[in-house]
């Protein structure tokens, strides 16, 4: 697995926080397909929303013909009873695992003489991210039209990124509390300073660091100094990991 094997950690880590700037669901979804490609490779991409139903109601594609999607949600998707489908399987928490399906080696049926051998397919794999109840709302296709298969690499680094990815997209369906209802927390069980207490609230609230320094008459070097140390102190590494502590901790 990936613990032995010398991945790229410094980039992966600047993807994840490219990617948690993202402030809504949908968003965050296109920052990590046009990214993830300078790790995993692809020559086709397909991202598909899901409702509370577990049902399709939006895709964004990257080098996929409309056709080809429109006939997959009309049609294959529902074939043999959604043997194909991307909500399969919704009840179970899927976490990435490596699957690669390589189209070469399945059986001709329907959908591989007339979607899959048509648009040149040779390998996908894909994983999912979910809500804060674990619904899945969104499913990745990352697919290949050379000979090229999935590297271990690539499998590996795909299976450090997905709980990371799968963290900031659930917090974005996290509403943050009010200060009011966080404020005696912070005060008396959190071993934060005056001052980072009040960073602290200011980040909840949803103040940009640069405008957290403008409140406090601080600069912003110094506001990052502080955000370090609530990260280090709350053991939390990002505002939305933030945002959920202490949601949690108001309840």
């Amino acid at each position: 697995m990936y613990q032995s094997r010398k991945l790229p950690w410094e980039k992966m880590h600047e993807f994840l926080l490219v990617s948690g700037s993202a402030r809504d669901p949908k968003n965050l979804c296109i920052e990590i397909v046009k990214n993830i490609y300078q790790f995993v490779p692809y020559d086709q991409a397909r991202i598909y929303f899901l409702n509370d139903n577990g049902k399709i109601y939006s895709e964004v594609l990257f080098g996929v013909e409309k056709r080809w999607s429109k006939a997959y949600l009309e049609y294959f998707s529902l074939f043999e009873n959604g043997r194909y489908g991307a909500a399969n399987n919704l009840d179970m928490r899927y976490k990435y695992d490596g699957s690669i399906r390589e189209w070469d080696t399945y059986e001709l049926d329907e959908f591989i003489v007339d979607y899959i051998k048509p648009q040149g397919l040779r390998y996908s794999t894909g994983f999912s991210l979910y809500d804060a109840d674990y619904s899945r709302k969104c499913v990745f296709a990352l697919d290949r039209t050379k000979a090229n298969k999935y590297t271990a690499e690539e499998i590996d680094i795909m299976s450090v990124l997905q709980p990371q990815l799968d963290n900031l997209h659930q917090n974005l369906f996290v509403l943050p509390p009010s200060s009011e209802a966080y404020q005696s927390q912070i005060d008396e069980e959190m071993p934060l300073t005056r001052r980072e207490a009040e960073v602290t609230r200011l980040l909840c609230d949803g103040v940009t660091p640069a405008n957290i320094g403008k409140k406090l008459s601080l600069s912003v070097s110094t506001v990052y100094r502080h955000i370090a140390n609530i990260h280090n102190k709350l053991q939390v590494s990002s505002r939305q990991e933030l945002i959920v502590k202490m949601l949690h901790r108001s309840k």
